[in-house]
């Protein structure tokens, strides 16, 4: 970040060491903006200081949220019934997919087999 200028060697120094480097850096934003506020550099201090700290508080528990996903690991028998349902899920759509297409072949409805290739194809990155 320090190459790109988008940090100054000494925010990297402020930042050595904080566990949640993303999080500190809306505090600096929150602070900042109180600060102009209570400058007079902005029109409406009060209101354009409430409405910048709750966005802040909101973008920090944000962050924190997808810290606290990306740490989670999920129980292994969670893991095992999604893996369950989306191999089941795939074989009924395979399984339907067969009926279906023997059945449209052999009644020259091409129209079904379309339409089910159609959804063979989107189905499973769904």
């Amino acid at each position: 970040l320090i190459q790109e200028r988008l940090l100054t060697p000494r925010e990297a120094k402020l930042l050595q060491g904080v566990p949640a480097k993303s999080q500190m850096c809306w505090v600096w934003i929150s602070s900042l903006f109180t600060k102009w506020c209570l400058d007079g550099r902005l029109p409406d201090p009060l209101g354009n200081q409430n409405t910048m700290l709750e966005y802040s508080e909101q973008a920090r528990n944000a962050i924190s949220t997808i810290l606290a996903q990306l740490n989670m690991q999920f129980p292994l028998n969670y893991s095992h019934l999604i893996v369950f349902f989306c191999k089941m899920y795939m074989i009924i759509l395979a399984v339907e997919a067969g009926v279906t297409f023997g059945s449209s072949l052999h009644h020259a409805n091409y129209a079904d087999v379309i339409s089910k290739c159609f959804i063979l194809t989107i189905s499973p990155i769904l």
